[in-house]
């Protein structure tokens, strides 16, 4: 009977007091666009700033940045500490939600990417039907190519009035770049184009209505941008402990690890009030799931997760 209430109370601690957002250390760049509708040059007091084709083309529409291939504009917004240097050496990440109500036409095209301060554009995100089934699209990327036909796409079709969450990473110094849509871990499914780019610094992130004569990416809405050195930094997923089993003198916890970041387990008799001591320390995370055996002792314990600095 001791150990089952073991377990129990255990369960309670790991449901109620860990399910968590994961901390942001080091975002560069956070826009959910919670403007008034209208221009977003105008209406975002600078944080957006003009950069090609027709100003003030790109607008806010019900808290959403509204892109469309029939328009022809192209904002960027600057980054926290640009320029990035490739000698930082860095890696940057983006995210941002993308609901597409119209579908690309022809081969499609791309409409958001990494930039330096002039034409260098790298990791562009391209949106296109070739492929997809009737009434379907798909997305994918480049290391730094604008032509649709240079780019990797997900075999995955997607649909339009569904929002999906687009994120990417880029290498500055080698420019090697992956691609992911509505990822929980950097392990989730994904591409990597392999298109020959060279090493520029960073300075904004762009988006734009891309449409070159018979091709365009479409309409879409993008909300919750973010911009950051870390997959943690642009993605959200719950910092969970999971029981997974147990004998009569141990049982085993996972949890989905985020890359090159430490978690601490820590344990308590109690939690009214608190008095939290540490149990593993400085437990380095790849990026997938990290399995532990703890073994159990007597009386009534309770285990949490701790997201380290």
């Amino acid at each position: 009977m001791k150990a089952s209430v073991t377990i129990r109370l255990a369960l309670l601690a790991l449901t109620f007091g860990l399910n968590q957002p994961l901390g942001r250390s080091q975002v560069l760049l956070s826009d959910d666009f919670n403007y008034p509708d209208g221009s977003l040059e105008s209406v975002s007091a600078g944080t957006w700033r003009y950069n090609g084709g027709t100003s003030g083309a790109i607008s806010v529409q019900s808290g959403h940045a509204l892109l469309s291939e029939s328009a022809n504009g192209d904002i960027n917004s600057l980054l926290a500490g640009a320029p990035i240097l490739v000698s930082s050496p860095a890696i940057l990440f983006s995210s941002f939600s993308a609901t597409f109500t119209a579908l690309p036409s022809g081969a499609g095209d791309y409409f958001a990417h990494f930039g330096d301060l002039g034409s260098n554009f790298r990791a562009p995100v391209f949106a296109s039907t070739n492929g997809a089934a009737p009434g379907k699209f798909r997305l994918g990327i480049t290391r730094g190519a604008v032509g649709v036909g240079q780019a990797t796409f997900l075999p995955t079709d997607f649909s339009l009035n569904t929002a999906y969450t687009v994120v990417t990473s880029y290498s500055l110094a080698g420019g090697y770049t992956t691609f992911w849509v509505n990822p929980t871990s950097q392990a989730d499914a994904h591409v990597n184009p392999n298109d020959p780019t060279s090493s520029v610094a960073i300075w904004v992130y762009a988006l734009l209505d891309a449409g070159n004569g018979p091709n365009g990416m479409g309409t879409v809405l993008v909300d919750d941008l973010r911009v950051g050195r870390t997959f943690g930094d642009v993605v959200d997923f719950p910092l969970r402990l999971i029981l997974n089993g147990r004998t009569d003198a141990a049982f085993d916890m996972s949890f989905q690890t985020l890359k090159d970041r430490y978690y601490r387990i820590e344990i308590s008799d109690d939690v009214s009030p608190p008095n939290w001591t540490t149990l593993y320390d400085n437990i380095y995370g790849s990026g997938t799931m990290q399995f532990l055996r703890i073994t159990t002792g007597d009386g009534n314990r309770f285990y949490r997760l701790v997201l380290l600095p």
